[in-house]
């Protein structure tokens, strides 16, 4: 690990000392989160230009007009997609297999009415999907959670690539098939079942990820502080490894364990298909089957 890694994470490992022990304080002292809710209504964070307050009617302004390229669409049903985008906040989101040909995106179960944006791509081949979220931290969005997204896809339904970005965020998806997956999470749990990608990007935070299906070519991770775990098809001797980990550990199979600081690892089985991983506090493991 380089010298900057480490003081990063001796940075990191400090200040969330001082935090933990500055809170028991303020607790021992009777503050409540009712309190702390009363003196900051809007939450802790950074609050994007076009963050929406659901407590608040919104207004139709120019930031939040669609690019020329795209139409924003109220319909429930899609065909003919070859990329989709999910931008979603805090919620639960579910992607299972439907009964047609179509995809379908059913945003009943949100709890608040307008929350989720579907934009169609002028040419009709790109659908992002996104809730109108607060950008910042709130007690209050903590408690109460803001409802459940599903996606229904055809059987067997390939798309080309598959772009998620995820914040507070539930998800569960099962069947889904593309050429290249790419997943952003924050403080998210996600679980992916029964998966066949060509090509497989991760990059998460504090959250988790537990994957299980087939990754034809490459992977990449990025892991935080979360945990990655990759159930895969296959053995150990089917990819090449590219390991470096900072903080955390890495274990591939059963004779493959990297831990403690500064770790780096190359292996070449001579196979076509490589695993890099880059990990910095948290926790990858890669199992095959």
């Amino acid at each position: 690990m380089k010298k900057g890694w480490k003081i990063f994470w001796t940075v990191i490992i400090s200040l969330t000392g001082a935090g933990v022990v500055f809170c028991i304080i303020a607790l021992c002292l009777g503050v409540t989160f009712s309190q702390f809710e009363k003196a900051y209504p809007n939450g802790i964070g950074i609050i994007r230009k076009n963050y929406v307050s659901f407590e608040e009617d919104w207004d139709d302004d120019d930031d939040d007009e669609p690019e020329e390229t795209e139409n924003v669409v109220s319909g429930e049903t899609f065909s003919n997609v070859e990329n989709l985008k999910l931008d979603i906040g805090a919620s639960e989101v579910r992607i299972k297999t439907g009964t047609d040909d179509k995809i379908h995106v059913d945003d009943s179960g949100m709890k608040t009415e307008n929350a989720v944006q579907k934009t169609l791509s002028h040419d009709g081949k790109t659908l992002e999907i996104t809730t109108k979220m607060r950008s910042s931290f709130s007690f209050k969005n903590v408690r109460n959670a803001k409802g459940t997204l599903v996606i229904y896809l055809p059987r067997d339904y390939k798309f080309d690539q598959v772009d998620m970005e995820y914040g507070a965020v539930t998800a569960e998806i099962d069947g889904l098939n593309a050429k290249s997956l790419k997943i952003e999470s924050g403080a998210s749990g996600c679980t992916i079942k029964n998966a066949d990608i060509e090509e497989l990007d991760v990059e998460t935070g504090a959250g988790s990820l537990d994957f299980y299906g087939t990754v034809e070519k490459e992977v990449d991770i990025d892991c935080g502080a979360g945990s990655v775990t990759l159930n895969l098809e296959g053995k150990v001797e089917d990819y090449n490894y590219e390991l470096d980990s900072s903080a955390g550990s890495i274990e591939i199979g059963e004779d493959i364990d990297l831990g403690g600081l500064s770790t780096e690892k190359s292996i070449d089985n001579g196979s076509k298909r490589t695993i890099e991983i880059s990990n910095g506090a948290g926790s990858v493991e890669i199992r095959f089957h």
